[in-house]
């Protein structure tokens, strides 16, 4: 018994002791751990930095510095792509693939990094080497180029050396899309091959295509999301994705409507079939080109990019809600289409209704009387002389109008308003109430036909002058 006794307690500690270590090792298994050893750097913290569409890159993890570092939380790291930082300065990137497998280690000496446990990682570190040693050699090429120009060389010599470049050129740009393609068939399924993927060049077109603005563009919005992986739900998570979408976005006014038009609905339709990855697309689209703060605002294309969202198959309630009522509220007023009518009262104590204005144009003026933008642009068409005198010649009225519920501003504002424009309050508040107009930003500036039919929407200040003379010269 006395045996017994002893093994007894030994036999417990060692029972929890082994239950202990299973259920750190559990819990780590399923988080994440990541072992640093540095050589010489010295840092006040560690950070792990998230890429996400939002915050762009922002911290998620801060740990002090050791020279022998251990990152560890009990939850994993989303999927997506990381920058391990050393207070201010960045050390290298962390593709996390899975959230399974998340337990490797770095070696950092200097430039040189080196990690373990993470192949894909591993692979990462290499790839960057060998694009930078391909861009080296393509821009030593350049720089010979360029130094040739500066020769005095005769016309068949400097054309043979410049072909032999132009050759090397190519031969060095194939052997890299090579590289780019071997690796992502090596690592097929993994984040790392997505990102390559992403990263393909887009191929030249014919020749004749540059002379053809026409063929050109018909080609750049055919091939320009050529291999990319719409596919890969992790790959919404990285900078690639971002600045891809960026451009895409950026690309849309610069090409012609109708072929802008298409390539944005061929963009959603192609993303289509993967629901989560579609609406992420579209936020992000909608961020940039449905922002009225965005110098890219573009409300044409906004349009397109709601209609296709509200024929997702799979698109949820609360986004149908918001989407139907951004539509109704945006896809109006466009021009040629006539303006609603609604009833107003002008400063003389009349009432009246737009469509009893008779003029040949009108300048209708959206605005808060008390706003300061609205009281500098109304100074600044005050100036205007050739406004003026299409107002003397009853070739145009300018109508102000209030739409918001407060008399006394109303009032107010009448006792000092310039006699040479119309000035009128919705007192029964249509506007807001119906939502009769887009209004995101005051003032707000349309130019009406005789019909009240839209000339021109959001019209600027300063395009005031060129719209008259328009108007004159016609």
């Amino acid at each position: 018994m006395k045996t017994l006794k002893h093994i007894l307690p030994i036999t417990l500690i060692l029972f929890l002791t082994l239950s202990a270590k299973a259920i750190h090792l559990n819990t780590a298994a399923k988080g994440f751990e990541i072992t640093i050893d540095f050589n010489e750097q010295q840092f006040d913290s560690v950070y792990i930095n998230a890429f996400s569409f939002e915050k762009q890159y922002h911290p998620i993890y801060a740990f002090p510095f050791a020279k022998h570092c251990i990152l560890s939380n009990n939850e994993p790291l989303q999927e997506g792509f990381y920058l391990l930082m050393g207070d201010k300065t960045i050390l290298t990137y962390i593709i996390i693939s899975d959230r399974k497998n998340q337990r490797f280690s770095i070696s950092i000496d200097h430039k040189n990094i080196a990690f373990k446990g993470s192949e894909e990682n591993s692979a990462n570190i290499n790839y960057i080497a060998v694009m930078e040693n391909f861009d080296k050699q393509l821009k030593q090429i350049d720089t010979k180029g360029r130094l040739l120009q500066q020769q005095n060389l005769p016309p068949a010599q400097a054309k043979l050396i410049i072909d032999t470049l132009l050759q090397q050129m190519e031969a060095i740009s194939q052997a890299k899309e090579n590289y780019k393609w071997q690796m992502i068939k090596q690592f097929k399924g993994s984040l790392f091959a997505s990102l390559v993927s992403a990263s393909l060049e887009l191929a030249n077109p014919p020749k004749e295509y540059f002379a053809d603005k026409k063929l050109f563009e018909q080609y750049y919005v055919t091939h320009f999301f050529d291999h990319f992986p719409w596919q890969d739900a992790r790959f919404v998570n990285t900078i690639i994705y971002f600045n891809k979408i960026r451009q895409f976005c950026t690309s849309l006014p610069k090409i012609a409507s109708s072929v802008a038009d298409t390539f944005l609905t061929n963009t959603l339709n192609a993303v289509k079939p993967y629901s989560n990855n579609y609406f992420v697309l579209f936020d992000k689209i909608e961020s940039i080109i449905g922002n009225y703060a965005s110098p890219l605002y573009n409300e044409h294309l906004r349009i397109i990019a709601l209609k296709n969202a509200l024929s997702h198959p799979a698109i949820d309630a609360a986004r149908l809600s918001r989407y139907k009522a951004e539509l109704k509220r945006i896809d109006q007023n466009h021009i040629g289409d006539q303006v609603p009518d609604f009833d107003l009262v002008l400063c003389n104590g009349d009432s009246t209704h737009l469509y009893n204005i008779q003029s040949e144009y009108m300048i209708l003026y959206l605005q808060n009387p008390d706003c300061p933008s609205c009281k500098e642009i109304r100074s600044k068409m005050d100036t205007m002389t050739l406004l003026n005198k299409a107002i003397n010649d009853s070739k145009i009225v300018v109508l102000t109008l209030y739409f918001e519920d407060h008399q006394f501003v109303w009032e107010k504002y009448c006792k000092n308003a310039t006699s040479r424009y119309l000035h009128g309050w919705n007192y029964n508040l249509a506007i807001e109430k119906e939502q009769l107009f887009d209004i995101q930003i005051i003032p707000y500036m349309f130019l009406l036909d005789k019909d009240k039919k839209v000339i021109k929407k959001d019209m600027l200040w300063n395009e005031i002058k060129e719209t008259i003379q328009l108007m004159i010269n016609d």
